[in-house]
């Protein structure tokens, strides 16, 4: 997996994220700004990635299974699965994490596959038509260190408001996509029920050397 030239980033505050807390930037711009439109002066960064500071840095890519279970994990607020905390606990042997940005697309479909009415093979096939967009989160100083700013880019009202029309198609889409997705692979694949019935598969995803019983902190 190659870093774009360009990355974008804009302040969240938020405790519970995709990949756990860190510094997030994405590959496209249009993630950094919906998430701070209601912000009094919205406002997103265009940054770039020291490439030899990040060459030896510990780094995770997460896709497929692994992807779905760690945002599973990161944003389990109520600890419903506990099961898969290990793909929490992983991520503080990293330095960085890339792996896609789950879209309103992506979103609902983690959400519909929570809720067993999709399946894993839904899921994945679902995310193979959304946008490609590169999420990457900076977890330690190190990581934070590559980092350089190149702009400022301040969101004015006419922009807000194409974004937010932007926005909403993109979901219409998205939605389109998963619906048909869904009526294709609805008798393909195992549901989430089924599979927190089994352990050893669920955390077969786990990075290869990961040891539960290490303290990472």
């Amino acid at each position: 997996m190659s870093i774009p030239k360009s990355l974008y980033h804009s302040f969240l505050n938020q405790k519970y994220l995709d990949f756990g807390p860190g510094f997030y930037m994405w590959s496209d711009p249009f993630p950094a700004k919906t998430i701070v439109l209601q912000e009094d002066t919205p406002a997103c960064y265009e940054l770039f990635l020291n490439s030899d500071i990040i060459n030896n840095l510990n780094i995770l890519f997460l896709k497929g299974m692994q992807w779905v279970y760690t945002i599973i994990a990161c944003l389990d607020i109520a600890n419903d699965y506990p099961v898969l905390k290990p793909y929490r606990d992983c991520l503080k042997a990293y330095d960085i994490v890339f792996g896609l940005f789950p879209n309103d697309g992506g979103t609902a479909a983690i959400h519909r596959f929570k809720s067993h009415c999709i399946t894993d093979i839904c899921l994945l096939n679902a995310m193979n038509h959304f946008p490609g967009t590169l999420q990457i989160n900076a977890r330690t100083k190190k990581a934070c260190s590559a980092i350089q700013i190149i702009q400022k880019h301040t969101i004015d009202d006419s922009e807000k408001r194409a974004v937010i029309i932007s926005a909403i198609n993109r979901r219409k889409k998205d939605m389109a996509i998963l619906s048909e997705t869904t009526t294709r692979h609805k008798r393909d694949g195992v549901f989430f029920d089924e599979l927190l019935q089994d352990e050893a598969k669920l955390l077969s995803y786990l990075p290869k050397g990961y040891n539960p019983g290490n303290d990472y902190d």
